[in-house]
This record gives structure tokens, C-alpha cells and sequence, in this order.
């Protein structure tokens, strides 16, 4: 899959709220805070996602 870039990782995600994969979604981790204080040295992204909800649907975690 090679390198991917920030940038991409938010289209990827922005892709699936606008297909309706996912409702709502979050930036976590490093890559967040860099937003807020010193920059870091981060090669990942945390992504919380909210699932829609479906109807007559049983999940057992």
C-alpha cells in the first residue's frame, strides 16, 4: 500500500462519513495534540468512528 500520507488517511475517513459507512468520526492520539501544542514525531492516526445505527440488528461483544 506504500506510504500514505496524513492528508490521505482524512480523505480515506471523510470518504466513508460521505458513503454513510460511518456517522461521525475523531482525530486522536499525537497527530490531534500536535494541532494544540509542540509538534511531535507521530506515523500513525487514531480515528474514532460512530457506526450508524441499525434497525432489528443484535451485536454481542
Amino acid at each position: 500500500m506504500g506510504n500514505l500520507s496524513f492528508r490521505d488517511a482524512l480523505l480515506a475517513v471523510h470518504q466513508l462519513r460521505k458513503d454513510g459507512v460511518i456517522t461521525e468520526y475523531a482525530i486522536g492520539g499525537a497527530m490531534a495534540i500536535a494541532f494544540w501544542s509542540e509538534p511531535v514525531a507521530t506515523f500513525d492516526v487514531d480515528v474514532f468512528a460512530l457506526l450508524p445505527p441499525i434497525a432489528d440488528a443484535m451485536v454481542s461483544l
